[in-house]
């Protein structure tokens, strides 16, 4: 279960540079902890997945994501609004793998974009601040946590 003091840890996620950005959305959805629940576990089953396609093979980290996807399958969040994450989801899937092939790419520029095009999970944070907040909000957020995603690798070797 998600508590203050679990949405305090989040907030002090050293992998997230904008600390002001990470704060405002832990205090927007305070009072959703379902919501933080799903998001928290969406985001480390994306990880395991990167890291499944980017290091060697590890048999406990396949086993984990088996693991990871089963939870968010049932997950209560993803149940009462899979209708409508299931389609991002899919295209969250469908553009990460894409990225990973331009990865290897010969354009410097697929190369280049697949660093950054490569963060697309963060759809699924935008679709429930959609969901749970509406459009003003998703406008007020979506703009800054993509910065926040893309300058991570602005200096990044292609």
């Amino acid at each position: 279960m998600i508590t203050s003091a679990n949405i305090a840890a989040i907030a002090n996620n050293n992998n997230f540079k904008d600390k002001e950005l990470l704060k405002d959305l832990c205090t927007l959805f305070e009072d959703k902890k379902e919501a933080v629940q799903f998001i928290h576990l969406y985001g480390e089953y994306c990880e395991l997945m990167d890291d499944l396609v980017d290091e060697e093979k590890n048999i406990e980290r396949i086993e984990k994501a088996g693991r990871l996807r089963m939870d968010i399958s049932v997950h209560p969040y993803w149940l009462k609004w899979c209708g409508q994450l299931a389609i991002v989801e899919r295209l969250i899937h469908n553009q990460y793998f894409d990225m990973v092939i331009w990865e290897q790419a010969d354009e410097i520029w697929k190369r280049r974009d697949a660093r950054a095009l490569n963060h697309c999970a963060y759809l699924m944070l935008f679709s429930i601040i959609l969901i749970e907040f509406g459009d003003e909000t998703l406008k007020k957020f979506s703009l800054r946590f993509r910065n926040h995603a893309h300058e991570r690798h602005i200096n990044d070797s292609i």
